[in-house]
């Protein structure tokens, strides 16, 4: 017992400092808390470095395709211009993909509740609305003409 007890000390880095189990049910009952430890502490590094993995790996096909399509258009001579255009098109198209991925994801989650599923919808719509270009036209429009929230709120 005592050279397993120095084996997995040793071995989770917990060192031999003051604190020293004399009994080996002390030895044991400690073996297995720092066994635990390791194992958790090995799961959460696995996670981290699997999340790290899957997002270079998304990365790298991204710009895998990107880099076909410079080519292509390299090759049949299209305008840099233009080039620049579908380059900025593509990259925000990937981005959004990969939201819309992830939203149907976090609604396939919530579908059990219904109440969390319309709250989230209505905030990712008010959301997009409000970054929507011409809606903010709109909105500094109002503004501009002196059209305010007590105004609004009276006709509702």
């Amino acid at each position: 017992m005592t050279a397993m007890y120095f084996a997995i000390t040793v071995m989770s880095t917990v060192g031999l400092g003051d604190i020293n189990m004399n009994l080996s049910n002390e030895r044991a009952l400690l073996c297995v808390i720092m066994a635990t430890t390791s194992l958790v502490v090995g799961v959460a590094v696995n996670g981290v470095a699997t999340i790290v993995s899957k997002l270079s790996e998304r990365t790298a096909v991204t710009n895998e395709q990107l880099a076909k399509v410079a080519r292509f258009l390299r090759v049949y001579s299209v305008p840099s211009d233009l080039q620049s255009r579908v380059h900025n098109y593509l990259v925000q198209f990937f981005e959004n993909q990969e939201r819309e991925e992830t939203k149907s994801l976090l609604m396939r989650w919530l579908k059990r509740s219904e109440v969390l599923r319309v709250d989230v919808n209505l905030s990712l719509t008010g959301t997009c609305l409000a970054k929507h270009h011409l809606l903010q036209l709109v909105v500094s429009s109002e503004a501009s003409l002196g059209i305010g929230d007590s105004e609004h709120t009276k006709r509702t």
